[in-house]
C-alpha cells in the first residue's frame, strides 16, 4: 500500500480537520474521512496545529497519521504587526493576502524538514503556490503532486519547482486549461500532466430539512422571516468577486415580500470587515429589514440557513474555479441562480446560469420573480439540481477518485 503525505494548504489559519473552516481544509478533510473509513492508502497529513484539530483528529480519524506544525507566538505577533501596518497603508485595498506571511514561511520551513525525512512514495501539496518552496532543495526522491483549487496568479519564484511536479490535480477543466495555456503564471504545463479532480460535498450534511424542524422555526423567529416571505440566500465569502453587491442591487427592483439572507464573512471563521463590507451595509440600508446579514456561520450550521430560503443567488463575477456553494445549495433542495464564470458550469449543471454582463442585475431580478410566480418551475429546477448533486458530487466517492489519479 502506498504511503502518502499531504501538505495541507495552511496560510497559518486553516488546520485539518477543518475546525476553523476553509474550503481547502474542508476538502482535504473529506479525503481524510474517506481514507479513514476505506483505507485505500497509508495517509499522513501535515497540517497547521490547533488544539481543536488535534483532538478531533484523534477522535474521528484514528487510521490517519497527523504531523502538526505549531506556529510560535513570536511569529504570530509579527504577522499581527505587519498586517496592521499594511491595513493602515492600504486603507481601500485588499489586504487579506498579508494576513499571515511569517506563519506561512515558518510552515514551509518546517514542512521541508518533514519531507526530507519522510518515507512516503508520493507527496501531494494542497493549493498554495508558496508551498512549492517545500520542493526546493528537498531530499525527497519520490513523486510530487500539486492539487490546485484555484488558478495560480503568481509563481512565487518557483517555476523550477513546478517543473518537478509529476502531475497537477485541478478542481475543474477550467483550471486545467488555465495552467496548460501559454499565459500560465507558473509556466505552461503539458496538458497530459493536468488531470481533473472535481470537488465534492457531504450530502448527509447538506440536505433538505423538513420545514417543521424546531431549529428552522427558531431561526425564522430570530431573523423575523415570516411565512409569506420569499427568501433568497447568498452564502459565501463577502468579497467583491463573489457578487454580493449584485444581489443587493437586484433586490431594489423586487417586491417587498422578498427578503435576502446574506450568509458569510470576509474570512472563514471570522467576522472581520473591510471597505467592501461597509459598502454592502450601505446598499442594504435602503432596503431596511429586507436584507439580513448573519455574519460567519459554521459548516455544520450552514444547511439550516440554506433551508430557510426558497432560492440561492450566487452570482460570481470572477472566474470561479469551482464554486462549492452552488453544490451545497442544490443538495439542500434549492434552485440556484449563478453565472457563467470559470468552472461553475462544470458543477452547477442544473442551475440557471446567467451571463456576466451589464444586464446581470436585471436578469437576476427577472429570474427571481419568475420563480416567485411559477412555483412548479422553481420546484423543477430544484429537483434536477438535487438529483445531479447527490449523485455526482457526494464526498463518499472523493477518496476513490483521488487515489485513482495518483496511483
Amino acid at each position: 500500500m502506498k504511503v502518502l503525505l499531504l501538505i495541507a494548504d495552511s496560510n497559518g489559519r486553516y488546520p485539518v480537520p477543518a475546525v476553523k473552516g476553509g474550503a481547502v481544509a474542508t476538502l482535504v478533510e473529506h479525503l481524510v474521512a474517506g481514507n479513514n473509513k476505506r483505507q485505500l492508502c497509508d495517509m499522513e497529513i501535515v497540517s497547521y496545529y490547533s488544539t481543536e484539530a488535534e483532538e478531533m483528529a484523534k477522535c474521528k480519524y484514528p487510521n490517519i497519521k497527523f504531523t502538526w506544525i505549531k506556529i510560535p507566538a513570536l511569529i504570530k505577533l509579527l504577522d499581527i504587526i505587519i498586517y496592521s501596518l499594511i491595513k493602515l497603508l492600504k486603507k481601500n485595498g485588499k489586504t487579506i493576502s498579508y494576513k499571515s506571511p511569517f506563519s506561512l514561511l515558518y510552515y514551509i520551513f518546517r514542512a521541508r524538514r518533514i519531507t526530507n525525512k519522510t518515507d512516503a512514495e508520493k507527496i501531494i501539496i494542497e493549493n498554495n503556490v508558496m508551498l512549492a518552496r517545500t520542493i526546493r532543495r528537498s531530499k525527497f526522491c519520490g513523486q510530487w503532486y500539486y492539487h490546485f483549487h484555484n488558478v495560480p496568479r503568481i509563481d512565487a519564484g518557483c517555476r523550477n519547482e513546478f517543473q518537478k511536479v509529476t502531475k497537477f490535480l485541478c478542481v475543474s477543466r477550467f483550471v486545467a486549461e488555465q495552467i496548460s495555456g501559454k499565459e500560465s503564471a507558473i509556466g505552461q504545463v503539458k496538458s497530459e500532466k493536468a488531470d481533473v479532480l472535481l470537488n465534492c460535498i457531504d450530502t448527509e450534511m447538506f440536505r433538505p430539512i423538513d420545514r417543521s424542524n424546531q431549529k428552522l422555526a427558531g431561526l425564522r423567529n430570530k431573523y423575523e422571516i415570516k411565512k409569506e416571505d420569499f427568501v433568497i440566500i447568498f452564502a459565501g465569502r463577502l468579497s467583491e468577486e463573489k457578487g454580493v453587491d449584485i444581489v443587493l442591487d437586484s433586490m431594489k427592483s423586487l417586491p417587498d415580500n422578498i427578503k435576502c439572507l446574506v450568509v458569510g464573512s470576509l474570512l472563514s471563521g471570522s467576522n472581520t470587515r473591510d471597505t467592501y463590507q461597509d459598502r454592502l451595509h450601505t446598499l442594504a440600508s435602503d432596503l431596511g429589514d429586507r436584507v439580513i446579514f448573519t455574519g460567519y456561520i459554521s459548516q455544520t450550521e450552514l444547511p439550516f440557513f440554506y433551508n430557510l430560503a426558497d432560492v440561492a443567488v450566487l452570482p460570481s463575477i470572477w472566474d470561479e474555479p469551482a464554486g462549492l456553494t452552488n453544490l451545497e445549495a442544490m443538495a439542500c433542495g434549492l434552485p440556484v441562480i449563478t453565472t457563467n464564470s470559470g468552472g461553475i458550469p462544470e458543477y452547477a449543471k442544473q442551475a440557471i446560469i446567467l451571463n456576466r454582463d451589464e444586464d446581470l442585475v436585471n436578469e437576476i431580478a427577472r429570474t427571481v420573480i419568475k420563480m416567485l410566480n411559477r412555483r412548479e418551475y422553481c420546484k423543477e429546477i430544484a429537483e434536477r439540481g438535487f438529483y445531479t448533486t447527490t449523485n455526482e458530487f457526494d464526498s463518499s466517492n472523493y477518496i476513490r477518485r483521488f487515489v485513482d489519479l495518483i496511483m
